[in-house]
């Protein structure tokens, strides 16, 4: 088996500028707990993930 053969073609992506509420509803109808962040050109930049953002508004 491959990472190819397993692997989703249709990227979600984050702008740096996009809403982190945005971000929260396209992850929970997506089912997804990552997203990539890209920059204007489309090179990855970071990632927003479920986790810290819910550890950051439990403290």
């Amino acid at each position: 088996m491959t990472a190819e053969s397993i692997m989703s073609f249709r990227l979600v992506k984050l702008k740096p500028t996009d809403k982190v509420c945005d971000a929260l509803r396209v992850m929970h109808a997506q089912q997804i707990r990552n997203l990539p962040v890209v920059d204007e050109n489309d090179q990855f930049v970071g990632l927003f993930g479920i986790r810290r953002q819910t550890r950051m508004a439990l403290t």
